[in-house]
């Protein structure tokens, strides 16, 4: 097709433009290509994002275990951290679109009921794309898991699918990538055996509800109840968050506690253990000031540090893909969790917001580099972070867990269509 290079990007089911932000971050770096990888939930939009991410950010998967969840993010922001915000993703649309011309990129999208992965071309339109869906686990009533194996293989098979549809239609792909990006579904919780880099246990999944009677007990013992960690983390105990499912895995998973008790066990990914702080920001963990995990709360709720990933910006190299992956040796560069990565896609200023509809219902609203605390409910959250000297951005949130996984559960559970359209009307 002419082109010198490709960029990838990955997408979320949510449509909320977060994935191509991620891959485009990835650009940053010239020379060379980008593609962007998501877990979390699938659509054109939200791949937006993650290629912002890509602009900036270089991930590594050191090993086959390293593409968990959550997914992280790395890029260096260069001189648009010194931007006021609104030229920063001006500017940052206009580097895009000039690196862009130099190559193409590319894109992975491991969502919360499928896996995408796209290819952009240099004017950052979509050639060519796969899409695998995968299995929910339903143990009993509220339970939801995924089995972090099958997310592995379906990223896999995707890329590879993708690559393959590119090369059909006379793509060039090998040596033309230059990052990876990554937007995930966030809360999602796993923890691997470091030295196997195998799950202990599958990943319990952000709409997980087994954790309530947790949520219940520490409203009762601890003295703030339920508005407990706040001022820390941003977030009210609930069931929707990272820390909850941790303590559940260490209460009832027997491997699970024996593992941290040897030091043989991480929360989070394998391979280089790391996540961004936008991830982070959903595990009731870190601080939203430090930017750091809240040593406080983690003595408050028995969870070792030790465990914990190291927590970088949404725009900084971390490492490159493991042999045995398609586009071995390619850095990974750019990932963010999928409603922070759609509020960075849709170029979201301060005052600004975006609504997805996808699995869930989202709304987050960009506040700039204000931490907002809402009177009515709304959660305090990160928005991005483009780069470890790059001003931290916030923003606020409104969730709805159950929209559009309705529409499968009608589907997978009941039985009662045999597709989405049937019920579009």
């Amino acid at each position: 097709m002419g082109m010198d290079g490709w960029m990838g990007s990955c997408m979320d089911d949510d449509g909320d433009g977060c994935d191509a932000a991620a891959s485009l971050l990835s650009l940053e770096r010239p020379g060379r290509w980008a593609m962007s990888y998501s877990i979390g939930r699938p659509h054109h939009n939200s791949c937006i994002g993650c290629f912002f991410c890509c602009h900036y950010l270089q991930i590594a998967l050191n090993n086959g275990s390293a593409a968990s969840i959550p997914a992280q993010i790395a890029t260096d922001s260069g001189n648009l951290a010194h931007c006021s915000p609104t030229n920063r993703l001006w500017k940052l649309e206009w580097k895009l679109k000039w690196q862009l011309r130099k190559g193409s990129a590319r894109g992975t999208d491991q969502g919360t009921t499928s896996t995408r992965f796209f290819l952009y071309d240099r004017n950052a339109k979509p050639v060519a794309s796969h899409q695998v869906e995968f299995a929910q686990i339903y143990p009993q009533a509220g339970w939801v898991e995924h089995d972090p194996l099958v997310i592995l293989d379906t990223v896999k098979v995707c890329i590879q699918r993708t690559c393959e549809k590119a090369r059909a239609e006379g793509i060039s792909i090998d040596g033309n990538v230059k990052a990876i990006g990554i937007t995930n579904q966030r809360e999602t919780t796993v923890v691997w055996r470091k030295s196997t880099g195998l799950p202990l246990y599958n990943a319990i999944v952000w709409m997980d509800t087994r954790t309530s009677s947790i949520c219940r007990r520490l409203e009762k013992e601890l003295p703030e109840g339920r508005l407990q960690f706040v001022k820390s983390a941003g977030l009210p105990i609930s069931a929707y968050f990272s820390a909850m499912k941790l303590i559940w895995l260490l209460e009832s998973v027997p491997v699970v506690k024996s593992a941290i008790e040897e030091g043989d066990a991480l929360f989070g990914t394998g391979g280089v253990h790391v996540t961004d702080c936008a991830n982070a920001a959903r595990t009731l963990l870190m601080d939203l000031s430090t930017l750091q995990w809240h040593e406080p709360t983690l003595k408050r709720l028995g969870i070792p540090s030790t465990i914990l990933p190291r927590i970088v910006s949404n725009a900084e190299y971390i490492g490159d893909v493991a042999e045995g992956w398609p586009l071995a040796g390619v850095p990974i560069a750019g990932c963010i969790g999928d409603q922070n990565a759609a509020v960075l896609g849709q170029k979201c200023k301060k005052g600004e917001a975006k609504r997805t509809y996808g699995t869930g219902c989202f709304i987050l609203m960009n506040t700039g580099e204000t931490l907002v605390s809402s009177k009515h409910g709304l959660l305090t959250t990160i928005s991005f972070k483009l780069g470890p000297h790059a001003p931290t951005h916030y923003a606020l949130e409104g969730s709805i867990a159950i929209a559009g996984a309705a529409v499968q559960w009608l589907r997978d559970t009941l039985g009662i269509i045999e597709s989405a359209r049937e019920i579009a009307s």
